[in-house]
Parts: C-alpha cells; sequence; structure tokens
C-alpha cells in the first residue's frame, strides 16, 4: 500500500516540485531567520526588475559560479552589489570600483560588506552608478550582437579553412 513519489530528474524539476523552496523554508526556521528572510515565488522577469528596484542592497553569496546573470541584472538596475569572488564573477564586477567582492564560505567578511554598504550610503551610490554604467556597456544589445557575430566568425574561419 505505498504511495510512489516521483523524484526529479533535473535540478530544474526539482525546483518546481517545491522540495527545494520546502527545504530552504524550514533551513530558514532552523537558523532563526523567520523575521529576517523574506522568500519570493518564480517571477517574471518584469517582477524580478520590480523586486531589484526595491532592494537596498544585492548579495550573491555563491560557493561556485560562472557568469552570473542575476549580478549583471543588479548592476543594470543600478543597486550597489555584493558578491563572492568564485568563478567569472571578477570579471562582471571590479572590486571595490563597482561593488565588493569578498571570500566564498566566510560569513564574516560577508556580513562586514554587508554592514560596510548600509553604513556608508554615498560608497553604496557610487558602487550602484558605477556598476550599472559599466553593466549597460556590457550588456547593450548592439555589442551582445557583434560579440555573437565575431564568435560565428571565428568558428566558420576554422571549419571553412
Amino acid at each position: 500500500n505505498s504511495q510512489r513519489v516521483a523524484v526529479p530528474k533535473t535540478f530544474s524539476q526539482y525546483l518546481h516540485t517545491g522540495e527545494y523552496h520546502r527545504y530552504l523554508a524550514r533551513l530558514i526556521r532552523d537558523l532563526g531567520g523567520e523575521e529576517n528572510v523574506v522568500t519570493l515565488p518564480s517571477l517574471s522577469a518584469q517582477e524580478v526588475a520590480e523586486e531589484l528596484k526595491r532592494a537596498e542592497i544585492f548579495c550573491l553569496p555563491s560557493l561556485c559560479e560562472n557568469s552570473p546573470n542575476s549580478l549583471g541584472e543588479a548592476m543594470l538596475m543600478g543597486v550597489p552589489c555584493i558578491a563572492t569572488d568564485v568563478g567569472g564573477t571578477e570579471t562582471i564586477l571590479k572590486k571595490d570600483e563597482q561593488g565588493l567582492l569578498v571570500p566564498s564560505g566566510d560569513p564574516a567578511i560577508l556580513s562586514h560588506s554587508i554592514d560596510r554598504l548600509f553604513s556608508n550610503p554615498s560608497l553604496a551610490e557610487s558602487f550602484a552608478r558605477a556598476g550599472r554604467f559599466e553593466a549597460e556597456r556590457r550588456y547593450a544589445p548592439e555589442r551582445v550582437v557583434q560579440q555573437l557575430l565575431d564568435a560565428y566568425e571565428s568558428v566558420l574561419k576554422v571549419v571553412c579553412r
């Protein structure tokens, strides 16, 4: 009389089953963070933009990243950013110029950095402006199209030798 539970095969399926959300809710509760952490449901692109407009700081405390779109999106929206110095984050955010990069897995330095931005609004605003300027340059549609065309051109040069 046992019921069979469908096990998600991909990470995306795992997220959409609600198990990941329940895991995070349990972790927040167990760590006593219920009064300080707000979780959001899946959001549309427009809703993400609206949330970023309301944000005072964007924090990406990843252990592993490649090229985090969320960091670029926050910078584009003019949100002061803090990210861990993993993977490709340092190619997106220039340390101490466009935001703060902190070591991964060091909550003391991360919390100090968050406090630093909250206690120094002019520094946060400076990072927000510089980050937005860089993101507008980096993600300008004409630049992205040209990079894509250049990539295809270089592949064609190799293939059509």
